[in-house]
């Protein structure tokens, strides 16, 4: 059998293990019968060979004393041995004789051999191993390791090692194998030293220490403690060791180790002391009073609530404590009282509060708790705590003054308070609320919230849905609601109006405990707002209608409102105005001014300003402010008012007006200076007075600087001045102006001369234009420039530029006029030069040879190998040219052919073909050679093309420039060659001398024909005489009448148009 043994102390362990060793080593038959008993001589433990032998029952002899199974003759011997066996020691043992007084059977000699072990704090037991006496005398057994693995072998909670004088191990039991993980059988016979370091170190935590503290002889050392960590087959345990010495017996000399398990004992020494810290260092004041009523224990803690030592508690009745440190006296009896209830078992606890006084003179408040604690039936002592609640106290006491405030406020409070519960029942409401709701408070307390006998309706008077009332939306979303707005329809059907919060409270635990609700009736407040919006809407209309802006600010000059135009004017939203100052809207340079306004408006007066208003971008926009004084029931100012009307329109109308005089004075001014150019254009009798006469006019304006002429110079194509006039300060001979598309031909003049049209730079220093020049342009004063063409009939004559002291001076109206100028120049050089051809002797004959595939009448010369004569041309009323053209050596079809490869070629007509020469009529392209040279006062004389050359033959009055006409027909054909140039004689012809020639030209029929249809008023209309009655006149056929009179007619035009060549096709 086994009995369980407390497992704390190495003794009892030590015996728990003898007693396991006792009924557990060996089979039943082949045991020896052992015994162990405690420090009193009782039996602890018996096995069942010893039952046998002593022929009694387990059960009868524990307890029971040795001697109940010695005979009374060996007793005193036997307590004698057992007395001098504790004296030697732990593990000493000796033999004793003895006979074993039996029950039912006859007493039985034997040997004991006994073995003093450790016991409890009592005594040391002892273990008897007992040997029946045969015949043969029993030899004395002192084998003590055999005893020893008997006995402890097994043992798990202490583990022995047995060495001999020599150091030498003799025995160890199992568990002090197991706990250094090595195999018992390899530690017999080994010598101490090795054990140590090399068989137990590696189990060790700390081997260094536990080898020191095993090999060194200082006995204070005997007794030490060692970790052994865990490893395979072991866990981690706390070991005791201690060292006895063997004084007697087969091993004197030697000793014995022992390696106690203290696992367990040291984890409850940790939590006792974890367990005191805990009381020590809580925030009550821990303590125990015995049954005397004196204090046993106090926690330290004392010293820190009530600054007394701990000293001066403990050992200290309770009533002195009391009587010292408590002064009420109801509080005293009242503790007191408790205690001695508990004490004498009445109560088995108890609490109070009492008032006690630190040793500052300090009161506090504690809250006092008192239990018993009993030890068989009766009190053994109290156990109880004290706790600082002075703050707690106060505070409860302080909420229930904020109770009753908040109940006299729910009472009194001019709103609607409504208190409900989460699932919606209401729990409290005021009189206020009662009266809004018209229910009373008997009806509304303890209902649900969705059950009244009110309905709350929206603004439209519809019924609100349950889940989007305040209340609800709190419980759904644990969020307060606020200002929230809705009509309470009350159950006498009278709506009135609210405005209310909901907000949730929570509890302890921060769940949702309640929704507090509260409303006021807006009734009055919603009707005079009404009224108001009404009022303001009119106000507003009114004031939007307005098509000016309506403002009003308040005595410091300070926003207050507006109309709509004021915001789209400004640009501002009503949270950017909220503070603007009147000033922020005006100019800085117009700050003193408009203040002053105000300032006057403040003292009564009406004003009103022109400024400009500064909206949010900047921008500045002329208005025109009147301001009056505003003021309240009282007649006390506190602001001013007005109209702003934007006066752009009217400004710019001013401005524009203002220029519009500004250029008509200009105009008529230069209208003079025009019309007194046209003058003198009339008079002038050369090109270079022409020139000259319109730079001087020009220059002597006040609207000019100057004004110079130039013509472009074929050389170089620069443009060079023929006349100037005005204050140029020297600028015309700094500066190249040039034709082409250089830098220098980007200026007005270049520009005006390649587009022919008038060509203005308004700014001169900021023109990029002049950048190349900048240096030079600078150093004048002059700062537009306008550059005219002088063109007449697509003939450029030159360039005329005006210079002005102004940027901007060459308005549209005055460009105009100066285009104007500029081809009524160009008619006066082009008239001057025709009346110089009608006028002249002396003409200039120019003949030139063209070549170009995209000219018809050229390539049709070349394709179809034939010749070709210019006969002339001739315009039409419609203004259109035609040419006529002879062709010689080309059918009308090979014409036709030729002429549909030319899309320009539209209205190509056979006139005639006979003999292979046709005469065509065609519109040439524009603009016509013809016309080219008719605008340079000249004439073609001659002109005829073969083999895709042409050559023409020019007439001009004698001193004609015809290199400008020349480069126009490069600009126009592909290849221009000047074959001669040289002046010739005009001849005149006088009347007579044309009637002698033009009678040489004609037969005496043509002759006879032609005069006699004048006189006979053939070419009037109607006609006087008919051909037929002519031709009976002359006596020929009508045929051969008429046939004279075409040939007389044709000689008489071709002598009319000088066309001698055209007389022999007759």
């Amino acid at each position: 059998m086994t009995r369980e043994v407390e497992m704390g102390s190495p003794e009892k362990s030590t015996q728990a293990s003898v007693e396991t060793g006792i009924t557990g080593r060996r089979p039943a038959g082949s045991e020896r019968a052992r015994y162990q008993l405690d420090s009193s001589g009782r039996f602890v433990d018996v096995n069942d060979a010893f039952t046998d032998l002593a022929g009694r029952d387990r059960e009868a002899l524990l307890g029971e004393h040795v001697s109940t199974v010695i005979d009374e003759s060996d007793a005193d011997r036997y307590r004698v041995a057992v007395g001098k066996l504790r004296q030697s020691g732990p593990l000493t043992d000796t033999d004793l004789a003895v006979t074993l007084g039996r029950p039912d059977a006859d007493p039985l000699a034997c040997t004991v051999h006994l073995t003093a072990l450790a016991g409890d704090e009592s005594g040391w037991n002892s273990l008897g191993v007992v040997h029946p006496r045969t015949g043969d005398p029993q030899p004395a057994t002192n084998d003590y390791a055999a005893v020893l693995d008997d006995v402890l072998g097994s043992n798990g909670d202490v583990g022995v090692f047995l060495f001999d004088e020599s150091d030498a191990l003799r025995w160890a039991n199992e568990s002090a194998a197991a706990y250094f993980d090595v195999a018992r059988e390899r530690l017999l016979g080994a010598d101490r030293r090795r054990l140590v370091e090399e068989e137990f170190r590696d189990a060790v935590a700390e081997p260094t220490a536990f080898t020191d503290a095993m090999l060194t002889a200082d006995e204070d050392a005997a007794t030490f403690e060692c970790r052994v960590e865990p490893g395979t087959g072991r866990r981690e345990r706390v070991l005791e060791r201690r060292r006895r010495p063997i004084t007697g017996g087969q091993f004197a000399g030697g000793h014995v180790e022992l390696f106690y398990d203290v696992t367990e004992r040291r984890r409850h020494e940790r939590e006792r002391k974890r367990y005191r810290a805990i009381v020590e260092n809580a925030r009550d004041i821990a303590y125990t009073i015995d049954s005397n009523g004196r204090f046993s224990y106090i926690s330290h803690r004392i010293k820190d609530a009530l600054d007394v030592a701990h000293e001066e508690f403990v050992g200290t009745s309770v009533e002195t404590i009391t009587r010292r440190m408590v002064d009420d006296d109801d509080d005293q009896r009242a503790f007191l009282e408790l205690v001695d209830d508990l004490l004498a078992g009445e109560r088995r606890d108890g609490r109070l509060q009492v008032t006690m006084t630190d040793s500052a003179g300090e009161e506090m408040i504690v809250d006092v708790r008192l239990s018993t604690v009993e030890l068989d039936g009766a009190v053994e002592l109290l156990v109880g705590t004290t706790r600082d609640v002075t703050d707690e106290v106060h505070r409860r006491t302080e909420l229930r003054r904020e109770r009753d405030l908040n109940e006299h406020l729910l009472r009194t409070a001019p709103i609607g308070i409504v208190v409900h519960s989460p699932d919606g029942e209401i729990l409290r409401t005021n009189d206020r609320a009662e009266t809004i709701l018209g229910v009373g408070q008997a009806e509304l307390t303890g209902r649900d919230c969705d059950d009244l006998s009110s309905t709350l309706v929206d603004a439209d008077g519809e019924p609100i849905p349950t889940d989007h009332l305040p209340s609800r939306r709190v419980v759904d979303t644990g969020e307060p609601v606020f200002d929230y707005e809705c009509g309470v329809v009350q159950p006498s059907g009278e709506t009135r109006w609210a405005l209310g919060n909901a907000a949730p409270v929570h509890g302890p635990d921060g769940e949702l405990d309640r929704v507090v609700g509260v409303f006021s009736d807006i009734t009055e407040h919603r009707e005079r707002e009404r009224e108001l919006e009404t009022e303001r809407a009119f106000t507003d209309a009114v004031h939007n209608s307005i098509p000016d802006l309506v403002y009003a600010f308040d005595d410091h000059g300070r926003f207050i409102r507006w109309n709509d135009r004021g915001a789209e004017v400004s640009g501002y939203d009503d949270g950017e105005l909220a503070g603007k100052h009147v000033l922020d809207f005006i100019p800085e340079e117009d700050h003193e001014m408009i203040w002053n306004a105000i300032e006057d408006v403040t003292e009564g007066s009406v004003e009103r300003r022109e400024t400009r208003m500064v909206t949010k971008d900047g921008t500045e926009i002329p208005y025109e402010f009147s301001a009056a004084p505003i003021v309240d029931e009282d007649g006390d100012l506190f602001g001013f008012a007005g109209v702003g009307r934007d006066i752009s329109e009217q400004k710019e109308r001013e401005r524009t007006l203002k220029e519009q005089n500004e250029r008509l004075e200009r105009l008529n001014r230069i209208n003079a200076v025009i019309r007194d150019i046209d003058q003198a254009l009339v008079s002038a009798s050369s090109r270079d007075e022409i020139e000259a006469a319109v730079c001087e006019r020009l220059a002597a304006a006040d609207t000019y600087r100057f004004a110079w002429i130039g013509r472009e110079q074929q050389t170089d194509r620069t443009i060079t001045p023929t006349a100037t006039a005005g204050r140029d300060d020297g600028y015309l001979e700094e500066i190249t102006v040039r034709t082409d598309e250089s830098p220098a031909g980007q200026g007005p003049a270049g520009r005006a001369y390649r587009t022919r049209e008038i060509q203005v730079c308004q700014n001169v220093r900021a023109d990029p234009v002049f950048e190349q020049v900048r240096d030079a342009v600078d150093s004048y004063d002059f700062q537009s420039i306008a550059s005219i063409p002088i063109v007449y009939e697509d003939t450029l004559y030159g360039v005329l530029s005006v210079y002005a002291d102004e940027p901007f001076s060459f308005g549209e109206m005055e460009q105009a006029v100066l285009a104007e100028l500029g081809e009524t120049i160009g008619h006066a050089i082009s008239g001057l030069q025709a009346k110089r051809a009608l006028l002249t002797e002396r003409t200039t004959a120019v003949t030139v040879e063209f070549r170009d595939d995209d000219t018809f009448l050229f390539a049709l010369s070349e394709r179809i190998d034939c010749t070709l004569t210019f006969e002339g041309g001739v315009y039409r009323s419609d203004d259109a040219l035609l040419y006529y053209v002879t062709v010689d050596g080309a059918t009308a079809e090979e014409i036709r052919a030729v002429a549909a490869e030319f899309s320009y070629v539209e209205n190509l007509r056979i006139v005639s073909e006979y003999d292979d020469v046709c005469v065509i009529e065609l519109e040439p392209p524009s603009p016509p050679m013809l016309e080219m040279v008719s605008d340079h006062g000249g004439t073609i004389t001659e002109a005829s093309a073969s083999d895709g050359t042409a050559t023409i033959t020019f007439e001009f009055p004698s001193g004609s420039d015809v290199h400008e006409l020349l480069a126009r027909f490069r600009e126009r054909f592909d290849h221009v060659t000047l074959v001669s140039q040289r002046e010739t004689e005009q001849s005149v012809q006088t009347h007579h001398q044309f009637r002698e020639a033009l009678t040489e030209r004609l037969t005496d029929r043509q002759q006879a024909a032609l005069e006699i249809a004048y006189y006979a008023e053939y070419f009037d209309w109607p006609r006087g005489s008919t051909g037929e009655e002519l031709a009976d006149t002359l006596s020929v056929s009508p045929p051969t009448f008429h046939k004279h009179l075409r040939l007389a007619e044709r000689k008489l035009v071709g002598a009319i148009l000088d066309d001698v060549g055209r007389e022999n096709q007759g």
